[in-house]
């Protein structure tokens, strides 16, 4: 009997809980607009540098790859 109570109790404590999040949960606002806005990928390119470096390092290495043809 006090097992039942102490389910119920919890089940009517989750209720309030979720009612109360419910409630006070709002769409929030920005105080101060976003100034930079993200762009396509394919407006980016790598022209240069270390990323470049890596770049082709990554692409020599998957070309190099065997493919798994047994499926």
């Amino acid at each position: 009997m006090a097992f039942m109570n102490i389910n119920t109790r919890l089940g009517s404590l989750f209720l309030l809980i979720l009612f109360i999040d419910t409630a006070y949960s709002q769409a929030i606002k920005n105080a101060v607009p976003d100034a930079a806005r993200p762009l396509p990928l394919s407006s980016v390119c790598v022209t240069g540098g270390p990323l470049k470096h890596t770049q082709d390092l990554n692409a020599d290495y998957l070309l190099k790859l065997e493919p798994d043809l047994t499926l």
